[in-house]
């Protein structure tokens, strides 16, 4: 897995980041072009889709926190805010962005409905986008396979992908890259799983 694309001294381009980043903007660039065919403002698509980003973002932190909160502790207040450190859950984006999709749309008076019929058919593109950054990161693997077409993790420290789960034996739940002392490895430098 690749988390880091590139580091140029304390600047670090994260594969997550970048692929949510390319999602949000080849599917603005189609949603407005399907909306300027419609007769709809393309500009106008554009901003709003700005702010549909960042409240969606703020939603996706906050419902992070709420699923995660053993990884969060007032003692670090900068780790609330740290999405540079992974911790977003796309279901918390869904409802802060339409939110103000339809506050945006009534607003500026655009017919809500026109904007979805070219606007989804992209998110999900996006999301598809999200969901490859997700996996190049190291985490969101699915059960433990044989198959050939499985993916081979490599041996790293659980706690490098972009959902900081404590260890199993606490929470129930499986690290993101399973700890070594764990039966999971299949040899001394990979494991595999299968892609969800």
């Amino acid at each position: 897995m690749l988390p880091t694309l590139l580091k140029i001294g304390p600047l670090a381009v994260h594969t997550y980041g970048l692929m949510i980043a390319i999602g949000f903007l080849v599917a603005l660039h189609l949603t407005q072009r399907d909306a300027a065919r419609e007769g709809m403002d393309p500009h106008l698509i554009g901003a709003m889709a700005v702010w549909a980003l960042l409240l969606g973002i703020l939603g996706a932190r906050v419902m992070h926190i709420i699923l995660y909160p053993q990884g969060y502790s007032w003692k670090d207040p900068i780790g609330w805010i740290a999405i540079w450190q992974g911790g977003l859950v796309f279901q918390g984006a869904l409802p802060g962005a339409l939110i103000y999709a339809v506050y945006g749309c009534r607003k500026n008076k655009v017919p809500f409905w026109k904007i979805s019929d070219c606007a989804i058919p992209y998110l999900a593109m996006a999301h598809a986008f999200g969901r490859i950054g997700c996996l190049m990161n190291g985490c969101c693997y699915g059960a433990r396979t044989d198959l050939p077409w499985g993916i081979r993790f490599p041996r790293i420290p659980w706690d490098v992908g972009s959902v900081n789960y404590p260890p199993a034996s606490t929470t129930g739940h499986t690290p993101c890259i399973p700890p070594r002392s764990t039966a999971c490895w299949a040899s001394s430098h990979s494991a595999s799983f299968s892609c969800i």
